[in-house]
């Protein structure tokens, strides 16, 4: 109690930000219902947490995340988001903002920007690389793919990629390890995609997740291993990388 009342300031402001930016985009089928209330969630613990910088470097991944994926045709758009989703991709910042709330290090302080970096970069490579007008390559092979298809890169990808990586470190002092971190999570995402669970639809389309009136003619990868799973694991792998090395270095 005593810490809420040292930051009620925070607490109020992050409120009303939270409030505003997930019922906006609640009301523009941005999120869901589920969706909604963990970001408003998310939103207010970081910028109690973390403060006003934290909760800027999450408004901009957040926005500019939501603003690309406008960028697609209608029939390309995602679904609302959920709270499944929203938490795979902030979940891990929220809680390292929290143990920096607590023990004060600002190695997770670096920490909470380098995991933001990775689901920024991941997202903008995601939104961005499936405009570029040349198909694919798998990420091993090199294999052409289709547009969309998981393990597949492309070269604006990768320019998406360290772009938002190097927006995010702007937050902390354009730090090397959160450009470098947040780029190399986008590409640990792309390895992990070629063995997540993929659907091929009668179209021969190939996807990642089935929507409302889909159906499935074939399936491959593993069971599960979900593209909110993949981000998820992507950001923890790199995550606890950096902080291992930082107890050894």
């Amino acid at each position: 109690m005593e810490f809420i009342a040292e930051h009620m300031t925070e607490l109020i402001i992050g409120m009303v930000v939270a409030s505003s930016i997930s019922i906006f985009a609640y009301v523009k089928q941005s999120l869901s219902l589920s969706g909604m209330i963990a970001a408003w969630i998310l939103g207010v613990v970081v910028t109690v947490c973390g403060g006003y910088l934290s909760m800027s470097a999450m408004l901009v991944f957040f926005i500019s995340s939501s603003l690309f994926t406008k960028l697609h045709k209608e029939e390309k758009k995602h679904s609302p988001r959920t709270a499944y989703q929203v938490l795979a991709n902030g979940g891990i910042a929220m809680v390292l903002s929290v143990l920096h709330a607590i023990d004060n290090n600002a190695g997770f302080q670096l920490l909470f920007f380098l995991s933001l970096s990775i689901s920024t970069a991941d997202t903008w490579a995601s939104e961005i690389g499936t405009l570029s007008p040349h198909k694919p390559r798998h990420i091993i092979t090199l294999q052409q793919l289709q547009t969309g298809e998981d393990g597949g890169v492309t070269w604006i990808g990768f320019i998406a990629s360290l772009a938002g990586s190097i927006v995010i470190s702007l937050f902390y002092q354009l730090h090397w390890i959160i450009i470098a971190g947040g780029f190399l999570g986008s590409i640990v995402d792309s390895l992990l995609g070629t063995i997540q669970r993929t659907y091929q639809l009668d179209n021969q389309v190939i996807v990642n997740h089935l929507e409302q009136n889909q159906v499935a003619m074939s399936s491959r990868g593993i069971p599960y291993l979900t593209n909110s799973v993949v981000n998820f694991l992507s950001n923890l792998i790199v995550v606890t990388v950096v902080y291992l090395l930082f107890l050894v270095l």
